[in-house]
């Protein structure tokens, strides 16, 4: 299955962050804060970025669900992961999250599973023929470690054509995980100030 270019293979990726609806939206409070209970995360919507509405989120999960399952040679319904906050500059720029109710023996086997999504990730660009690296890292979000994936996604001329950054944290029994998409500073510089700036209850 090819996918259309101007759709962009980053919303793709986003079976990893993003695969049922939780109408989020009702954790949006004034001043445009989201707030989750579930993992103590407060985190603030920058202005003029346009919060991802259910009709959007429903495109974006079923195209995900058929890439991963045509890759896979599967038919999985991921019933389990739940969307949450996710907005928008354009196509090209987007901000996306997700969490599951997973329980995990042990902080290694947490680490195994993001290690065979980055696989994934790295077969789902190879399967359309798009040239990328990849670096893995740690980072601290208030107090909070997360593993981080950076994807940087060329185009036919050799070019940069966006950057995916996809973060990864195991957090009062939910994998969380979000994903920032960008391709030019002012908006990677925005995505990562409203991130970094987030809140965890400990």
């Amino acid at each position: 299955m090819k996918i259309a270019r101007n759709f962009t293979l980053s919303i793709i990726i986003t079976v990893l962050v993003s695969c049922n609806n939780d109408k989020s939206t009702k954790q949006i409070k004034s001043e445009n804060v989201y707030v989750r209970q579930e993992i103590g995360w407060t985190m603030q919507i920058p202005d003029e970025w346009q919060i991802l509405n259910q009709t959007t989120q429903g495109v974006y999960k079923q195209k995900g669900k058929e890439i991963i399952n045509e890759l896979k040679k599967e038919n999985r319904e991921y019933k389990g992961l739940i969307y949450l906050l996710g907005f928008k500059r354009n196509q090209l720029n987007i901000f996306q999250s997700n969490f599951e109710k997973i329980k995990y023996k042990d902080e290694q086997a947490w680490r195994e599973n993001k290690k065979q999504q980055k696989i994934s990730t790295a077969q789902m660009y190879a399967k359309e023929g798009v040239k990328i690296d990849t670096i893995s890292s740690m980072e601290k979000i208030d107090g909070i470690d997360f593993s981080v994936f950076l994807v940087s996604v060329y185009n036919q001329l050799g070019s940069v054509r966006y950057t995916q950054k996809i973060y990864g944290s195991y957090i009062s029994g939910f994998d969380f995980a979000v994903l920032l998409n960008y391709n030019n500073r002012e908006d990677e510089e925005t995505l990562h100030k409203f991130w970094k700036n987030s809140k965890f209850k400990k």
